[in-house]
């Protein structure tokens, strides 16, 4: 089955999986990030993955607009969705339908929450801000943020 994973990754966690899925499963698949590459002929595929990350409980805008620009091409194919958030509690179908106008035309197969990993050090001062209210709100570890499971990510990626 021709597969593309399409993809957002800000911080490296949603490559990541990626990178672990094409590891774990090889497919005959292309790898496109859809913040730099636009171009897509969906017909040439029968399963469609797309991975990105939960930024203040709304998906990657680059990745939203991909899969508007993009939804006509995609209503035959096999979607799959995994989603990176550090917050788990967070009901990511009811995001992804607030978020992408034309979900319900397509064939969603499958939507995982993961969990997510943010490396604070890494941040500048208005994210660290707002994760430290975010951190003292949820009960988190501002200095360990993963909440990442390896059991839902295993269960993703054995879903393939």
């Amino acid at each position: 089955m021709r597969t593309a994973i399409v993809y957002v990754s800000k911080n490296g966690t949603t490559k990541a999986t990626i990178d672990r899925i094409v590891k774990s499963r090889p497919l005959n698949t292309d790898i496109i990030d859809a913040s730099v590459n636009t171009d897509f002929r969906g017909a040439a595929y029968q399963r469609v993955i797309f991975g990105c990350g939960i930024y203040g409980g709304k998906l990657q805008q680059d990745l939203v607009r991909f899969v508007k620009k993009h939804h006509q091409d995609l209503i035959k194919a096999e979607v799959h969705f995994f989603i990176h958030g550090l917050l788990n509690k967070q009901d990511v179908t009811e995001v992804l339908s607030q978020s992408i106008e034309h979900i319900s035309k397509l064939n969603v197969v499958n939507v995982h929450s993961l969990g997510g990993y943010l490396d604070i050090k890494t941040q500048n001062f208005f994210v660290k801000t707002l994760l430290g209210v975010l951190c003292k709100k949820e009960n988190l570890d501002i200095n360990n943020l993963n909440t990442l499971s390896e059991a839902r990510t295993a269960q993703f990626i054995d879903s393939l």
